[in-house]
């Protein structure tokens, strides 16, 4: 047995031997909730302001064995530039440093170990400034068994005795959190399927896998999902985890027609993966309160009121002390309920999470548009399988991917109505069919693409 596989097993029985608390805390009443986020809070910063030279001045008028939440807004809030510019200064342990974490992700193709404790990931960049991250043992530990849980709940202690087949597709390489977290806990056989695999690549892999359970960007998913509903391949996974990616009902409802599975929907972050879930009761996503801090801002700093849009969302990782995370300033729009879910829990219930919010598109006569607008359109077109928009000097260009025929000038009308009804004049779109549409490097698609003020029209519309 492999040095790296005895800490995997050792890791594995911890995580197994914890999943009856994380399931458990799921039906704590909110005052209990409040004691552990409390209790979790003044460790952390009591940890951040003895070990992190740079959180020791950050925080040096918070008193950790005191605080509070409402305390926190004290200090300000961190960028993921001033993490990655002060790095060394902010991890806790002086053996690691952000040279030798960078080179341990460089030399990796798989899943491993840093100094036998530690387990690092990175952010692709895709949306701003690549992160890198570093995770101490129970950290990593409470990040799969906290993200895991709500599909768990219903399956007493830990699939005890089961091997399930897992396939993640769409995740990236080794570094990116959610390949790397589900090979380190993996119970059965485990599979990733490669980067840049075409669709019928994809499809012949999970054909042989047969994967219970399918973890994977809802763009990829979607794809597949079509292909099976049409006969290609014949798979049948239990569980299926979008990640990633907003999920759009109609996506979702896709999944479970095709599959007939237990469809989740998780929301996480490199800084903190098991950022929230869905429950499976009704919309939205529970926010994991026990486990993470997240505050919903509006664009003056102050915290959005529940049914608002935020501008924004700071993000405090509780469970993971290596490398602090406090007040982490994510691009995520938020919108919290203000009523509770119907499922009966006392976890934060978030109605919608809006990613990646710079990538508006502004017009030259200053109209400033939210293309997630033209998304939604276009994932309530059941033929199509994905898709990609990008901006034009005056509009938009459209890539579609579909098997089945499609009345492309009919779409393009329907864009530009809503276009037109955003505040652009005259809008003209064109509409394309591809056979596949480009990822991002970490295996995810990006559906906007916004125009640099210097590009020209990629395209003329589409005429017929």
């Amino acid at each position: 047995m492999s040095h790296y596989e005895e800490l995997r097993r050792k890791q594995v029985h911890q995580m197994l031997a914890s999943i009856p608390d994380f399931v458990g805390r799921l039906a704590w009443p909110r005052a209990q909730i409040e004691v552990q986020r409390r209790r979790a809070l003044r460790l952390l910063l009591r940890v951040a302001k003895e070990y992190s030279p740079w959180y020791r001045e950050r925080l040096r008028d918070i008193d950790p064995g005191s605080v509070t939440e409402a305390d926190l807004a004290q200090v300000p809030p961190t960028t993921r530039d001033e993490l990655m510019d002060h790095w060394d200064d902010i991890v806790i342990y002086p053996s690691l440093k952000l040279e030798s974490v960078e080179a341990h992700l460089r030399d990796r193709d798989r899943d491993g170990f840093l100094l036998d404790s530690f387990h690092a990931v990175s952010s692709s960049g895709a949306c701003g400034r690549r992160g890198v991250f570093v995770y101490d043992w129970d950290g990593w530990v409470a990040s799969f068994a906290g993200s895991a849980r709500w599909r768990l709940r219903n399956r007493g202690r830990a699939l005890d005795g089961v091997q399930p087949v897992v396939v993640l597709i769409g995740a990236g390489g080794p570094s990116h959190i959610h390949s790397s977290i589900h090979e380190s806990f993996s119970l059965g056989r485990y599979h990733r399927v490669p980067d840049g695999c075409s669709t019928q690549e994809a499809l012949e892999l999970l054909e042989r896998l047969r994967p219970d359970v399918l973890v994977g960007y809802p763009s990829v998913l979607r794809e597949l999902a079509h292909e099976v509903e049409h006969g290609q391949v014949e798979m049948r996974p239990r569980y299926v985890t979008s990640i990633g990616e907003p999920l759009a009902a109609e996506t979702r409802a896709l999944f479970e027609q095709v599959w007939d599975a237990h469809v989740v929907d998780a929301w996480g972050i490199s800084e903190a993966l098991p950022l929230g879930q869905s429950c499976g009761s009704g919309g939205g996503l529970h926010v994991s309160d026990d486990l993470v801090l997240l505050e919903p801002i509006d664009a003056s700093g102050a915290r959005a009121e529940p049914g608002q849009p935020s501008a924004s969302a700071l993000v405090t990782n509780l469970y993971n002390l290596a490398l602090p995370i406090i007040r982490c300033e994510i691009d995520d729009r938020v919108t919290v309920s203000p009523d509770p879910c119907r499922c009966g829990s006392a976890y934060t219930l978030v109605t919608e999470v809006q990613r990646r919010r710079r990538e508006r598109f502004v017009y030259d006569d200053g109209v400033s548009l939210d293309p997630a607008e033209i998304g939604s359109l276009l994932a309530r077109e059941k033929a199509v399988q994905a898709y990609q928009v990008r901006q034009t000097h005056d509009g938009a260009e459209i890539h579609l991917k579909s098997q089945r025929p499609l009345h492309l000038r009919a779409v393009a009308q329907r864009v530009a109505s809503a276009l037109g009804k955003g505040g652009l004049d005259s809008p003209s779109v064109s509409v394309h069919r591809v056979d596949e549409i480009e990822r991002d490097p970490a295996g995810g698609l990006r559906r906007y693409v916004p125009r640099p003020a210097s590009l020209q029209p990629l395209s003329p519309p589409v005429t017929s």
